[in-house]
Formats: structure tokens, sequence, C-alpha cells
């Protein structure tokens, strides 16, 4: 079982408390890794490729959600000034990819 946070969003110490959190999942998939047979270093290189796997997925999903809302404000910054900003969906747009 994973432990709720303690701390509210944006404390310093979150990340000391997820750490904390995480640890005994982490050396629990660990210990099972190993019980399979596992060496450590295959493990280790595993769980690193994982972890930067996640991050750089993440990563790339802020990138198209960026690309996405370029792409969206651009559109409707570039059409005519009677047209910009009266139709309904506009603003709710604005709203969403602001």
């Amino acid at each position: 079982m994973i432990l709720p946070p303690k701390k509210s969003v944006g404390h310093p110490d979150r990340g000391v408390d997820c750490e904390d959190a995480l640890r005994p999942a982490f050396q629990s998939l660990i210990s099972q890794a190993e019980a399979a047979g596992w060496t450590a270093e295959e493990i280790e290189s595993a769980l690193l490729t994982l972890a930067n796997d996640n991050i750089m997925h993440a990563l790339i999903a802020v990138d198209v959600r960026e690309a996405v809302r370029a792409a969206v404000m651009g559109a409707i910054d570039t059409r005519g000034e009677e047209e910009a900003g009266n139709a309904p969906d506009d603003q709710g747009l604005r709203r969403l990819y602001a």
C-alpha cells in the first residue's frame, strides 16, 4: 500500500514524502525481481530505463499539449477580426487552451 501525501501540493518537502511513500513498494519490486532470478544489475538497468521512458513520455505529452494549444490559439488569432472571438466556441477554446 502506498500512503497518501502528508503535505499540500507545492510544499518543499512533498517530494521527500513521496519518496518515503514509494520506498516500500519499490523495495518490494526489487525483491520480487531478485526472487524471480534477475540480477541486481539487470534490475537497476531496467528500473532506470523505465523511469527514463516514463519521463520522456511525460515530456512528449507536454510538448504535444503545447503544440495543440499554440495551433488552436493561432487559428483563432489569425482569422479576420469580424470572425475572431465572436464565435461561441472561441471563448471556450481560449479558456481551454489558455
